[in-house]
């Protein structure tokens, strides 16, 4: 059941500040990373500013051989089970960015530093 209809609120998702989500359930709804890069209302520039920051800081700590503190970073790559957003096919799950993927990433980051040289 959607928020909305759960806590009787009477308005559409239009209406909401929040995407209104089946807590019994995943909502495949993703964020596009080029969308809110070509957007121009100040939430999607904060948006896009933060993923540019984040990825812009891993980078220098690959490049300054900070290995540690860039994996660290991977650690907040995971979905709050709460957010009921993604691919889970029963109930939500809040995996988003797993620990396989996240070595994915890491060691074709870390190639790609290495051949850059």
């Amino acid at each position: 059941m959607r928020l909305s209809r759960h806590f009787r609120l009477g308005v559409t998702q239009a209406e909401l500040d929040f995407v209104d989500i089946d807590a019994s359930r995943d909502l495949q709804l993703f964020l596009d990373p080029y969308l809110l890069a070509v957007s121009s209302d100040p939430w999607s520039i904060e948006a896009s500013t933060t993923i540019k920051s984040f990825f812009g800081y891993f980078v220098r700590l690959l490049y300054n051989g900070d290995e540690d503190e860039a994996r660290r970073l991977f650690d907040y790559l995971h979905e709050p089970n709460e957010t009921c957003l993604g691919m889970s096919r029963k109930r939500p799950q809040g995996r988003g960015v797993g620990e396989d993927d996240a070595n994915r990433i890491f060691a074709r980051a870390c190639f790609k530093n290495t051949s850059a040289g």
